[in-house]
């Protein structure tokens, strides 16, 4: 059973590249074409989702790389990276992790299921190296 691999598709995807364009689209067209408690409500719905993502990357070492896109991808549409927002939600992924202990179990199988897919082996190849 093939985990995962090292190509170009899922080194961009773990990125989350979607994250700003969808952001800058809704401070950019939304006024246009929504009505203000629309907009409103779809713009804070995906910040926090969007900065959901940026904490599990902050709390689980996101590369310079990754800072750098997403820094730049949003100064490219006249917004900033809001460092305590999301120390706000990094702080709240950590009490989640703290107060179930089952999803702190499942986030670290994840990760090793991704450290073993980035090194380009299959679950079996690892069970088979003991």
């Amino acid at each position: 059973m093939r985990v995962g691999n090292d190509s170009i598709t899922s080194r961009v995807k773990s990125f989350g590249l979607w994250h700003p364009d969808r952001f800058l689209q809704l401070t950019k067209f939304g006024p246009t074409y929504l009505e203000p408690d629309e907009l409103s409500r779809l713009l804070e719905a995906h910040q926090t989702e969007y900065y959901r993502f940026l904490a599990r990357r902050f709390l689980a070492g996101g590369s310079e790389k990754f800072w750098q896109y997403h820094t730049s991808a949003l100064e490219s549409g006249g917004e900033r990276l809001e460092k305590i927002r999301l120390l706000k939600y990094a702080c709240l992924e950590l009490l989640k992790l703290v107060v179930n202990p089952g999803f702190a179990s499942v986030r670290l199988y994840d990760r090793f299921r991704t450290s073993i897919a980035g090194k380009g082996k299959t679950i079996e190849d690892n069970q088979g190296a003991r």
